[in-house]
């Protein structure tokens, strides 16, 4: 999944290492001292994971009105990443890796982009991504009607005309203004491709692109994701998770 693993363990490692401080700090006032001398650890284990199981997650309080619409701002974010992907994402350095799209070039002026997106890529229900879905998602965000949040961010620089297919598998966007870094806006949070036409109703199927596909969701309740044995990257390593 795109969660940007890296930051989240390293968050957490760091979580963890702020409460045995405390914890040391509070035995140290009170005369005492911590027991062990262990260093706290710093960095996240590493290692081969084990393929299989499922991961169980407890999810902080949500609204009844969360959605698993990509677009939206209410968007039930732990979902994303597992059922969605996007044009670019940023990869474990930090720069902006391939994600849908395998390849992007721009014109001298950093105005006109075309992303090169993967062949053979299927949504769950078994519909092959091309261009169009592309164009309609990005299309999507910049409509007032959905009020993604990210629509702040691409109308200064896209009409939502200039987003185009110049042919099946090549995704055109002409920006009003030039941008060299205009591939790392395509990895912001609001943008998921979901199929062309896909309207309201990906507000509850979820069908996606991404390594699971929806089991169940319910809004600020449970839910579960299984794994997509045809994602192009391969099947993930959990089978599942709730």
């Amino acid at each position: 999944m795109s969660l940007d693993p890296p930051s989240n363990l390293s968050r957490r490692s760091l979580f963890k290492a702020g409460l045995g401080l405390s914890a040391a700090a509070a035995l140290t006032a009170c005369g005492g001292s911590p027991a062990g001398s262990q260093e706290l650890p710093v960095e996240a284990r590493m290692g081969t994971a084990i393929r299989g199981g499922t991961l169980r997650i407890a999810r902080p309080p949500a609204s009844r009105a969360e959605t698993l619409d990509p677009a939206s701002g209410l968007s039930a974010y732990e979902y994303l990443g597992a059922l969605y992907n996007r044009i670019t994402r940023i990869g474990w350095d930090g720069s902006v890796i391939p994600d849908l799209a395998e390849s992007w070039d721009s014109s001298p002026d950093a105005k006109r982009w075309r992303f090169t997106l993967r062949g053979g890529v299927t949504f769950h229900d078994g519909h092959v991504l091309t261009a169009e879905d592309a164009v309609y998602s990005l299309r999507r965000i910049l409509d007032p009607d959905v009020a993604s949040p990210q629509a702040g961010v691409f109308a200064p620089l896209i009409d939502p005309a200039a987003i185009t297919a110049a042919d099946a598998q090549t995704l055109q966007i002409d920006l009003l203004t030039p941008n060299a870094e205009f591939p790392s806006l395509l990895a912001a949070y609001q943008c998921y491709i979901i199929k062309a036409d896909s309207g309201e109703a990906v507000a509850s199927n979820g069908i996606g692109t991404g390594p699971f596909r929806l089991v169940s969701f319910k809004a600020a309740g449970q839910g579960e994701v299984v794994a997509y044995p045809d994602h192009f990257a391969g099947p993930p390593v959990l089978d599942r998770i709730q």
